[in-house]
């Protein structure tokens, strides 16, 4: 629909009533859609091969421990079971930095192969490109994942990151040799070797630096809280009606009419546990529609 309405990726944006509306990826789509083709194929990132059985070899190792380099990783971050590739957190998990940390700690002291360095700097690389984009307060540890500045550190970073992601794409995931990446590429679809989720990160950054211009310049802007950009905020409104419908996926007009008046009439969320997203600590999407 973007594309057809104008947007392009060097461009994600279009113009509404002389008004700019950016388009932006959901970024937790896109982590898992990292995750997800890393665990099917080998990726090509920055002249090195990162593999998705460094991980499981990490797990292996790591589960047998006491205490637990990263104990947060469990079966499910590794098996993937029916259903689990869709949970962010599950994605965001496998991808962080804790992770890693510990395959650079079992790769020096022997236990990991040397070339879990690779894989090591992919999930350093997009854990860092996550925080970038789901900021929530002004300090933090990880300096990224603060809120976005005139004179953030966001802004080199987020160059070097396009760079990064124009270059990267995906080969077979017996391929470990980055000599032989492009003809294991080839086993794979155009799809396959360039997915979709790397040309929704490079929009993104642009659509973000665009942004960060406009409400900078013209609304003097001093800070960007980068996490309300994402889909969660009109996931949890759709949520709260679907769980009046009493969980019907397909309500008709009537019924969906009837659980948004009733959502509106109570109108707070009350974020609900085991859901997919988090919650958004914003005010009600509904309290606009009044």
């Amino acid at each position: 629909m973007a594309k057809k309405a104008g947007a392009t990726t060097e461009a994600p944006y279009i113009d509404v009533e002389r008004q700019r509306v950016y388009i932006m990826w959901d970024v937790p789509h896109l982590i898992k859609s990292t995750r997800n083709m890393l665990k099917k194929h080998n990726a090509i990132f920055q002249d090195k091969i990162a593999c998705f059985k460094d991980i499981v070899s990490l797990y292996n190792i790591d589960s047998k421990c006491n205490p637990r380099l990263v104990p947060r990783l469990n079966d499910k971050h590794v098996m993937l079971p029916p259903f689990s590739a869709m949970n962010v957190s599950l994605a965001t998990r496998t991808l962080s930095q804790s992770v890693a940390n510990g395959l650079r700690y079992y790769m020096q002291i022997g236990e990991l192969s040397p070339q879990c360095i690779n894989t090591a700097e992919f999930i350093e690389f997009y854990d860092k490109l996550f925080d970038t984009f789901n900021s929530k307060n002004n300090s933090s540890v990880k300096p990224l994942k603060q809120a976005m500045e005139d004179q953030s550190i966001h802004w080199d970073f987020l160059q070097h990151a396009k760079t990064t992601l124009a270059n990267s794409n995906y080969t077979s995931n017996t391929c470990l040799d980055i000599t032989e990446a492009v003809s294991g590429s080839k086993q794979l679809t155009t799809h396959q070797r360039h997915p979709n989720y790397i040309r929704g990160f490079i929009s993104n950054i642009n659509s973000i630096v665009s942004l960060w211009q406009e409400l900078h310049n013209d609304y003097g802007a001093e800070s960007l809280f980068t996490n309300y950009l994402c889909q969660d905020f009109l996931e949890n409104m759709f949520s709260e009606v679907r769980r009046r419908c009493g969980g019907n996926d397909a309500p008709d007009a009537q019924q969906f009419g009837a659980s948004f008046k009733y959502t509106i009439i109570e109108s707070n969320i009350n974020h609900s546990n085991g859901t997919n997203c988090e919650p958004d600590d914003l005010k009600p999407l509904m309290c606009f529609l009044r």
